[in-house]
């Protein structure tokens, strides 16, 4: 990857948070102009995938030089921009990560856009532009406490973005050896930390984050001072805070504890040390991995709490600060340490990436690493559980990783505490062939704010690990109030060939390759539902380590949802069915049946949906090139309308590709139903295409109208209402069912706000997909939770006797919920 200065030849010229409006490249030439004239941008940023090849584009463009192209004779308002503006590959601009360009520069780049970068967050909005900087115009000056002279500034994308109140340039990260509160290493500066809820956007494009309002906390009385470390005294149920087990958990082993350092540090904690100790959590034959490379272990910072501590005597919920920090890159083949830290707010100074929460005094609190892509490989443990802060002991703790391949990684720490999401904080870094930089702040990811969870909620979070060559999945088990805190560690995952997967898109393949002819050999969706218990069990022999299965075994009564956390949006999760690797004994339930509701790692849902303004819209298509939508749109356009409610208020979109754009565009609605198709290649997973209508092509052929992921990226802005969007598109030119390969949609809805979102993983029949949608909301417009529409709407799509049932996909917040409910019109 190539530095900016090196790709410019010079210093360029930087705008940091540009005023840009972002487009599709499937947006008409007039419907361009019309939202310049209203937003009034300074620049227009293009964004466009190329329909044969999959390649994705950016083009970025002065507004001056828009308005020369429409402003000229024989310009085509009406065409797409991808024709309207003459976008080509030669002239496309390209795309930075930090200070450095990432797009490889294979065509001989001509035209104004090909002259300049962009650099887009990880939502997909644009947070810098850079360009070649005029001869006379001198680069801003810094003038330095202490010094008789202004220095240049430093223009570096990877600051671009960071919202009032940062700390500015960043110092180099801080070594292991340097944990010491007495270090200046970057923190907050205590009025900058993230938002517990969304912010309204002020504009067209998506907003940087906004400080978080600090309230002043009250001094609080010194804690009593820490217990002597006692093993004896630890005790897993009051720890984890797990109920009366059942009868066939009574015999569990108890967990043995071993002192150690932790694993692979470069230096050991010194007494004074914010680490205080690490003790290996042993579950023996409980069957949490164990091997050389520590890998499944739990590790314990902090002296566990003893029966005579007065913080446990007297239970208590105090304000905490929780936050994290990591370098910005990391050179390839060596290593770098995730750094987090848990302090009471009153007396808080957090690192960069930072949270508030409310936490318990008196239970241990669980922290989750999870990772994304093959660039990054963990060392050691990617669980730790700590003791809460006291008023004058912060906890701290870090994760080690090293890079294994140039590229992107996403990170995600999770904390934890008796069944509760107490926050989320995600982080990025790249992984670079040449040095890092060592000054680069961490690109941000929006932090996430608490949640509660139900005492019958099982969260399965699912991080990649890559252990040299090796691809594996590791979940961990988090539902105290259920007896299980365990993380297990699967096999090797293999490929469509049966060789070692290197990327999860590699295993994804398998599984959609061994899936895909059980559904195509089906003759039609009833015969399917005999066929996905077959189904059901090779996933279950597939995804899922057999310990972690018979730890499973026991607790399924008590389960009553299942929240699967995880950054793969594809595989087919809610189709698992239980196989005892001992007894060979199927479950009479797929996961779907257990409640099952997807959360997007690194993405924010929606802890309460709004149901008052509602879009919908049904493809048309007037040429007859497919056929119409199904009858799930009755209750929107019947004579009698199921949604007749003075709170509830309905819009239809027009089936056009600029009405469906300029409404994602505007947001202004709290649900978004869907009814379309979709066009999808399965040997580009990743690919998928919505199609909406059909007009009159050259020599008076059909031409299918539709929108891509990279179109929605570009154009949808749900961040101000958080809405639910519900998307039912069959697939169209293939014979059979097969499993779609748009699991990119849910993914770029959440990416760009969407609070909730519903799909189905294969076409159903239109009267289960009427009763699915039907009782779905139904049950949210009563006010009950997410995960409780999805289960009665599976049952009541299930009555029909077909498989339809099992292709709806849920994603958002399992509590999620309306919270001022109108009355039910299904009534």
């Amino acid at each position: 990857m190539t530095r900016l200065f090196d790709f410019f030849g010079a210093e360029p010229r930087v705008e940091r948070q540009p005023n840009a409006l972002t487009v599709s490249a499937e947006r008409s030439l007039g419907s361009l102009m019309s939202a310049i004239e209203s937003t009034r941008p300074d620049w227009v940023v293009v964004r466009r995938r190329h329909e044969f090849t999959g390649e994705h584009f950016v083009y970025a463009f002065r507004v001056e030089e828009i308005r020369d192209i429409a402003g000229e004779p024989g310009a085509h308002w009406q065409v797409a921009l991808v024709d309207g503006l003459g976008l080509h590959e030669w002239g496309s601009s390209l795309q930075a990560r930090g200070d450095r360009v990432v797009t490889e520069d294979t065509y001989n780049r001509q035209g104004p856009a090909a002259e300049r970068v962009v650099e887009f967050d990880s939502t997909g909005s644009v947070v810098a532009l850079a360009y070649p900087a005029e001869p006379d115009v001198a680069s801003p000056q810094l003038d330095l406490p202490g010094s008789d002279f202004p220095v240049e500034a430093d223009f570096d994308l990877e600051d671009a973005g960071a919202p009032e109140g940062d700390l500015g340039p960043v110092a180099p990260m801080p070594s292991v050896d340097d944990l010491d509160f007495d270090l200046e290493f970057p923190r907050h500066d205590g009025g900058a930390m993230e938002e517990s809820a969304p912010s309204a956007e002020p504009s067209y494009e998506d907003a940087a984050e906004e400080p978080m309002e600090e309230t002043a906390a009250p001094e609080e009385e010194g804690s009593p001072a820490e217990p002597e470390l006692s093993f004896e005294e630890f005790d897993l149920d009051r720890e984890f805070g797990v109920g009366d087990a059942s009868p066939a958990e009574e015999h569990r082993p108890q967990p043995s504890f071993a002192p150690r350092e932790p694993a692979d540090a470069p230096a050991a904690p010194e007494e004074d040390d914010i680490i205080p100790g690490a003790f290996e959590i042993d579950f023996g034959a409980t069957g949490t991995p164990q091997d050389d490379d520590t890998d499944g272990d739990l590790l314990v910072l902090g002296a566990p709490r003893g029966a005579g501590d007065a913080e446990a005597a007297s239970p208590a919920t105090v304000d905490m600060t929780l936050s994290a920090n990591a370098p910005a890159e990391l050179e390839v083949g060596t290593e770098a340490t995730i750094l987090y830290l848990l302090e009471r707010s009153a007396v808080a100074r957090p690192l960069i990436h930072a949270i508030r929460t409310a936490a318990r005094t008196d239970r241990s609190i669980t922290v989750m690493l999870a990772m994304h892509g093959p660039a990054l490989e963990l060392i050691g443990q990617s669980i730790h559980v700590v003791d809460p802060p006291s008023a004058d002991q912060p906890r701290s703790g870090f994760f080690r990783v090293r890079g294994r391949e140039a590229g992107a990684a996403r990170m995600e720490l999770a904390f934890l505490q008796e069944g509760s999401q107490l926050g989320v904080i995600g982080l990025e870094m790249e992984v670079v062939e040449d040095e890092a930089s060592t000054v680069a702040a961490p690109r941000r990811v929006p932090a996430r704010p608490p949640r509660v969870a139900d005492a019958g909620t099982l969260l399965l979070r699912i991080s990649e690990r890559m252990t040299g060559d090796e691809f594996r999945y590791e979940y961990f088990l988090y539902g105290p109030k259920l007896g299980v805190v365990e993380n297990f560690l699967s096999e090797p995952l293999r490929d469509a060939g049966g060789g070692r997967a290197r990327t999860e898109i590699d295993f994804v393949r398998r599984i959609y390759e061994r899936v895909t002819p059980e559904l195509r050999s089906s003759a039609d969706l009833r015969q399917l539902t005999s066929d996905l218990r077959r189904i059901g069990q090779m996933l279950s022999r597939e995804l899922f380590p057999d310990d972690a299965i018979r730890r499973l075994w026991p607790m399924r009564d008590r389960i009553e949802v299942i929240q699967v956390v995880s950054f793969e949006p594809y595989v087919p999760w809610e189709l698992v069915r239980l196989e005892h690797p001992d007894s060979q004994e199927v479950d009479d339930r797929f996961l779907a049946e257990y409640g099952l509701v997807r959360s997007s790692a690194g993405v924010e849902a929606a802890q309460t949906l709004e149901l008052g303004d509602w879009c919908w819209m049904a493809a048309n298509f007037p040429m007859g090139s497919l056929a119409a939508v199904g009858s799930e749109t009755d209750f929107f356009t019947g004579p009698d309308p199921a949604l007749v409610n003075p709170q509830i208020r309905l819009d239809s979109i027009e089936p056009t590709v600029d009405a469906l754009l300029e409404t994602l565009s505007r947001g202004e609605f709290d649900v978004l139903h869907l009814a379309c198709h979709a066009e999808s290649d399965h040997d580009a997973i990743e690919g998928a295409r919505l199609i909406i209508g059909d007009r009159p092509g050259p020599e008076g052929a059909a031409t299918r109208l539709g929108v891509d992921t990279v179109s929605i990226q570009a154009e949808a802005r749900l961040k101000a209402r958080r809405p639910l969007v519900f998307l039912n598109a069959c697939e169209t030119g293939r014979e059979g069912v097969v499993l779609t390969s748009w699991g990119g949609w849910p993914k770029v809805f959440m990416e760009r706000g969407a609070g909730a979102f519903v799909g189905s993983s294969w076409p159903v029949y239109d009267r289960p997909a009427a009763a699915f949608a039907r009782q779905f909301y139904r049950v949210l417009l009563n006010g009950e939770s997410l995960a409780r529409a999805a289960r009665e709407a599976r049952n009541a799509a299930k009555g029909f006797g077909d498989a339809s049932w099992l292709a709806f996909k849920i994603y958002g917040d399992p509590a999620a919920h309306c919270p001022v409910p109108p009355f039910d019109p299904f009534a």
